[in-house]
């Protein structure tokens, strides 16, 4: 009897612990790469001070006060330089110009196609300060077995000649774990045109 009751429980958490979603949005396949380059060439830039210093970049095309938190702004701003480079209208940005992670989820979740959870390369994922707006958001660069992935993260912190620095990062996550005190709101994925 106890060991039935136990295997109950264990099935009724792994379907309640399961809540996390995938939207799929549309993005030109240039653009989707490049930015993706040039997220992973932000690896490295440091803050100097609070959310200020050579992170700022990020913030300006927000006209944004220096020391506001710039995860998701990290995100849009790595698809607005490709935009640029590539010569294509702002409209081509495949999410929503804002510096709140969980805007751009919802975002996906409103305009998107879901899709199956598991994470690809390219993907961004979210998480969420339970009972906030406030949140995180990473871009998957790349997937490992069993929910790992490799992101580059921005707004985030690393341990350097041991000393704990902020700024821009790769770090190793799992589409199933939380952050800190941040639940996973789900992932975003993007279909192209060259698909």
């Amino acid at each position: 009897m106890r060991f039935n009751l136990v295997v109950i429980l264990i099935l009724i958490s792994s379907i309640s612990a399961f809540p996390y979603s995938k939207y799929e949005l549309y993005c030109n396949y240039d653009l989707l790469q490049l930015s993706g380059e040039i997220a992973i060439s932000q690896n490295g830039t440091l803050e100097n001070g609070r959310n200020i210093g050579d992170i700022y970049k990020y913030l300006k095309i927000f006209s944004a006060a220096p020391g506001t938190p710039y995860c998701a702004a990290g995100i849009y701003w790595t698809f607005f330089v490709a935009s640029q480079r590539l010569s294509l209208p702002q409209d081509s940005i495949p999410i929503p110009k804002t510096m709140v992670a969980n805007d751009i989820y919802r975002f996906a979740r409103i305009n998107g196609i879901k899709k199956p959870y598991k994470a690809n390369i390219n993907d961004l994922i979210v998480w969420r300060r339970k009972s906030s707006y406030r949140g995180h958001i990473e871009r998957v660069i790349k997937v490992g077995e069993k929910g790992n992935i490799t992101t580059i993260a921005f707004n985030t912190n690393s341990i350097i000649n041991g000393r704990k620095v902020e700024g821009v990062f790769i770090k190793k996550r799992n589409i199933y774990h939380p952050l800190s005190n941040l639940a996973i709101r789900g992932l975003i994925g993007f279909r192209t045109n060259n698909a």
